[in-house]
């Protein structure tokens, strides 16, 4: 079933690129650029990514649905729909927790000054937590960004903060940070490398480190493609997880 999901998720995203007006893309990374959705204008976002995981597979298919309320200010909802297999269990599939976000650009970058952007977000615990499909929990975050252009290269950096278990649960040593560093460089007018490294401290869990490497492709200057790996670096685990998606303005 895995496999007939995966080829679905695929054929999708293709079906809906050939339909695309105009891209800015800012997938895969988790590390967040200083971009927003033009004024006026929806934009969608869909990405699929699969585990490789040592005990179990799995699949997300992530759609991400943004409006531009002004030059610098969008605001949107994102949708998970999860699938996994779990070696001791039975494979599970449905929505995931929805997530609330929105990107204020306070700074534009200068030749001298990098652009400046504030993305709160909001988790909804609307996900089944028995069947492993959500947290059961409410959660806010807020991310600071940075972005600075450097000829065909751009550098991101990435400061947040995230509340979990809202508004009763919360406790400081269950509440993670977040810290990345994502590039992108552009090769032509068509494909562009892209890469970062991300670091979240927990006080009572593991830390989180992992890293990504990919491209994106694109493909008519409508609509942009990505195709990137995901290693998790965390206690040498070495997980692989592979994303794929594209980015659409319309």
């Amino acid at each position: 079933m895995s496999g007939k999901l995966i080829v679905n998720g695929i054929s999708a995203l293709l079906l809906i690129g050939l339909t695309a007006v105009e891209a800015w893309p800012c997938r895969p990374l988790k590390t967040e650029d200083c971009g927003t959705t033009p004024h006026g204008r929806p934009a969608l976002e869909l990405g699929l990514e699969v585990d490789m995981l040592k005990d179990d597979t799995g699949c997300m298919l992530c759609s991400v649905f943004n409006y531009g309320l002004s030059h610098n200010w969008d605001a949107g909802i994102e949708i998970p729909f999860i699938y996994f297999n779990p070696d001791d269990g039975t494979s599970r599939s449905g929505i995931g927790d929805t997530v609330l976000r929105s990107k204020y650009r306070f700074l534009e970058e200068t030749p001298s000054r990098p652009a400046f952007l504030v993305k709160p977000t909001f988790k909804m615990p609307n996900g089944d937590e028995t069947r492993g499909l959500g947290s059961g929990k409410s959660d806010a975050g807020v991310l600071l960004v940075l972005t600075k252009g450097f000829g065909s290269l751009a550098g991101h950096f990435n400061l947040g903060y995230n509340m979990v278990d809202l508004p009763k649960g919360n406790k400081f040593r269950d509440n993670p940070a977040f810290l990345g560093m994502g590039f992108q460089y552009s090769l032509d007018s068509q494909f562009s490398i892209l890469g970062e490294v991300i670091y979240e401290p927990k006080v009572n869990s593991n830390n989180i480190f992992d890293s990504i490497i990919g491209v994106i492709w694109n493909a008519t200057g409508r609509t942009a493609y990505d195709l990137a790996v995901r290693v998790d670096l965390t206690d040498g685990n070495a997980d692989h997880l592979i994303t794929s998606g594209l980015t659409v303005n319309f």
